[in-house]
């Protein structure tokens, strides 16, 4: 059971460790590292140190590339489990690993997550918001600690090593993207997650996650907030200091403009999301009708074409308030003081102009305006009831006299066409338009929703994805 379980494991053992190749009997120095060798440190020092420092190796170097770990952290390893991990058949489990645990301890390679809580405290709220939502499901207040002490991973020992390489990775990272704007520095935990969840061999997750943003606030100086508005839901937002300097680190601040910027950065995205879709369901529309023409159901017809007229508004007006977004965006990152940031507020913002007449900026003035702009754009509802709106709701909407007229005009021009003409000369006659292409304002957005380099934060999650640890 523990052989199959960990089958990774051991085949990697097998092919990178002499004395756990499959190809011979078990050795005499196997035999030794399986037995209680624990007495060994008052009669046999030398022999104790050897294994003690062979075993040591081993678990650094495979938790390392992936494969020790526990089930919930990558970054660590369950002292009650680790064990089984190493079970041999013949052999059985190594009797000794407790006392190579403790000599781990004693030279800091690994520490209890307990301790590392304690040595790397956050005193601000976004350590409960992002336990809760990493730990829990509920919204009842939990101490941040006690995920440690659920279960079988009481005892997990975070991999200092281990962590220690996966944040230096991830500055480097970061940083080599040639970030140009301070925005380039604001990540959501969401998008955190998609650029470093995967490092090297390793495959992290979210409690994974967590414990590097505790590392990394207290190390390399960025700063998290919790409960940052975005668009429709709330996040927790990462900023990195604006320079990589390891030995002066200036902490970054999330500060009210950073926050605002995370909201209309979101609301871009689902725009985005939003005209994507539309567009998508007016192109079938088009279809659809295009179908039921060359059947000639008229009534099929023409409600496939009042609906999709129905989605073409929708959809210009989603494109309408992404150009205004990003134009926004672009203000904001090339406002040079507080009355031009105030401007571009007011740009995407017209009921908050009063509000905002005052000189200089504060906190209050910038919040405000960034709820002015969700507000202008909080129509979602608008667009999933065109999407998912049934047939009879769709039926009965009231177009303009002159739209009915037209579509009937078009509907017996059409009846015409499907008597007298051919199928692909049809097609190619049909007068319903196809749907304005939005393809070079989503380019447009994933400028901006992403870090400014050369190939986009995809082509920086297949560089992070690929990198290699050294052996």
């Amino acid at each position: 059971m523990a052989v199959h379980k960990h089958s990774k494991l051991r085949t990697y053992l097998t092919t990178h460790y002499p004395d756990f190749s499959i190809e011979k009997k078990h050795t005499p120095r196997l035999h030794s590292l399986y037995s209680d060798f624990s007495n060994l440190a008052f009669v046999n020092k030398i022999g104790y140190d050897a294994n003690v420092n062979y075993w040591r190796s081993i678990i650094l170097d495979c938790n390392m590339r992936g494969y020790l770990r526990c089930p919930t952290y990558t970054l660590a390893i369950d002292a009650d489990t680790v064990t089984e991990s190493f079970q041999l058949p013949k052999l059985g489990k190594p009797l000794a690993l407790e006392c190579v645990l403790s000599n781990m301890v004693n030279k800091g390679d690994v520490i209890t997550t307990e301790d590392f809580m304690r040595l790397f405290p956050e005193n601000s709220s976004w350590i409960m918001r992002l336990y809760k939502t990493i730990f829990t499901s509920s919204a009842q207040t939990i101490p941040p600690l006690a995920f440690t002490m659920q279960g079988e991973e009481k005892r997990a020992y975070v991999v200092m090593p281990t962590l220690k390489e996966v944040s230096k990775r991830i500055i480097h990272s970061h940083y080599s993207q040639s970030a140009n704007d301070p925005s380039d520095h604001l990540l959501t935990f969401s998008d955190f997650r998609v650029l470093y969840s995967t490092i090297g061999d390793l495959e992290l997750t979210d409690a994974d996650l967590y414990l590097l943003l505790k590392y990394l606030r207290s190390t390399a100086g960025i700063d998290v907030a919790a409960n940052v508005d975005g668009y429709k839901r709330t996040h927790t937002v990462i900023k990195f200091p604006d320079k990589e300097d390891s030995t002066n680190v200036t902490p970054a601040r999330i500060t009210q403009i950073d926050k605002s910027l995370i909201s209309i950065k979101t609301t871009c995205q689902a725009l985005k999301i939003q005209a994507d879709d539309l567009q998508c369901e007016s192109e079938r529309l088009v279809e659809m009708a295009k179908t039921h023409y060359r059947n000639q159901h008229k009534g099929k017809a023409t409600y496939a074409e009042k609906r999709r007229k129905h989605i073409e508004e929708i959809l210009k007006g989603r494109l309408r308030s992404l150009e205004a977004m990003e134009m926004i965006l672009t203000k904001i990152e090339t406002s040079q003081n507080d009355d031009q940031l105030i401007k571009t507020f007011n740009f995407g913002a017209d009921t908050l102009k009063s509000t905002l007449a005052t000189d200089g900026l504060t906190l209050e003035a910038v919040h405000l305006a960034t709820q002015g702009v969700q507000e202008t754009l909080s129509d979602q509802k608008e667009v999933e009831d065109a999407l998912t709106q049934g047939i009879d709701e769709t039926l009965n909407l009231e177009l303009p006299e002159t739209e009915e007229a037209e579509l009937e005009k078009a509907l017996e021009e059409l009846e015409k066409l499907t008597i007298d003409k051919s199928e692909s000369t049809l097609s190619q006659s049909l007068m319903f338009p196809a749907a304005e292409k939005i393809e070079p304002r989503a380019e447009r957005l994933n400028c901006l929703t992403a870090p400014k380099t050369p190939n986009q934060s995809t082509e920086a999650k297949k560089k992070i994805k690929h990198l290699e640890f050294a052996t």
